[in-house]
């Protein structure tokens, strides 16, 4: 994505780590959560896959249909930098079933402990999210996943699939996941209505471009977490520091548990984005 071309408007900072070097984008999210989508690419307003939530029973919770052609897992990939990512057969993702952890409280001093069963999955129109047999997600509705252990690792998980399905989807999948899965201000929200009206259900703000560049995360941080409130940081590659030292991006989300999940809560306006760190010691590798 060139970053001269990004939107003007009010920005709440990267989500997801964005960095642009010759062809290296990681996580488009820029300017997603509050500049409203906006863009002068004619092509991020075409249709993108635009599946409606739909409400599912038995297996048909894990993949958010009962097509039996729409269940399971497709020939993998991997993604800029090697790493293997699944792709699910139907495009909301595959939610892998779910066996609890019993792990020790809470150490602010002590990394937690990776999800269990771990898998990244390519959904929707690009998206590269996580998946645990531990922390959820648990279901898949449409092309929203929830269903996340309140736990630090829920948290985690969730953040990180929320916000990435946004950053790709169609304003009308958009808007569903900002309704259920995202706290703002009533004036935040209304504003945030108000443009993706004007812009139509099928504007999109990344470049089909953009989207092949996106990547896992390496690790995530939990800084604070209470069966309440969680904050999480989540380390994104970015291109080696003068002198040829690694760094990683550092963006930070507020994850709050409201009505039996997780959610990103962008109430508070805590600043999204935190700089970047030169290892990633302390850290939980995905």
């Amino acid at each position: 994505m060139n970053r001269d071309k990004e939107r003007s408007g009010p920005r709440l900072g990267t989500v997801a780590a964005v960095v642009v070097v010759g062809l290296l984008l990681v996580c488009a999210l820029v300017a997603i959560i509050l500049a409203f989508r906006g863009s002068d690419d004619e092509s991020s307003s075409r249709p993108t896959v635009t599946v409606p939530p739909t409400a599912s029973s038995g297996e048909g919770d894990r993949i958010g249909s009962t097509d039996p052609a729409a269940q399971g897992l497709g020939t993998p990939t991997t993604d800029p930098f090697g790493g293997r990512v699944d792709v699910p057969k139907w495009p909301g993702g595959w939610a892998l079933p779910q066996t609890p952890v019993t792990r020790a409280p809470f150490n602010p001093a002590v990394p937690v402990e990776s999800p269990a069963g771990m898998m990244w999955q390519r959904v929707g129109d690009g998206a590269i999210v996580p998946f645990s047999t531990s922390d959820g997600p648990a279901t898949v509705t449409g092309l929203a996943a929830t269903g996340f252990a309140q736990t630090p690792q829920g948290a985690a998980l969730a953040g990180w699939q929320i916000v990435n399905r946004i950053g790709v989807s169609a304003n009308e999948v958009a808007a569903g996941i900002y309704d259920t899965q995202v706290l703002m201000s009533a004036a935040m929200r209304s504003e945030l209505e108000e443009g993706m009206a004007a812009q139509g259900p099928y504007y999109r703000n990344v470049t089909d471009a953009s989207v092949g560049y996106m990547s896992r995360s390496p690790a995530f941080r939990v800084v604070e977490y209470a069966d309440d409130l969680a904050v999480v940081e989540f380390a994104g590659r970015v291109p080696a520091a003068d002198g040829g030292t690694d760094q990683w991006s550092v963006s930070r989300l507020v994850m709050v548990w409201d009505g039996g999940d997780w959610k990103v809560n962008l109430a508070n306006n805590t600043p999204l984005e935190a700089g970047t760190v030169g290892s990633l010691e302390g850290w939980t590798a995905w």
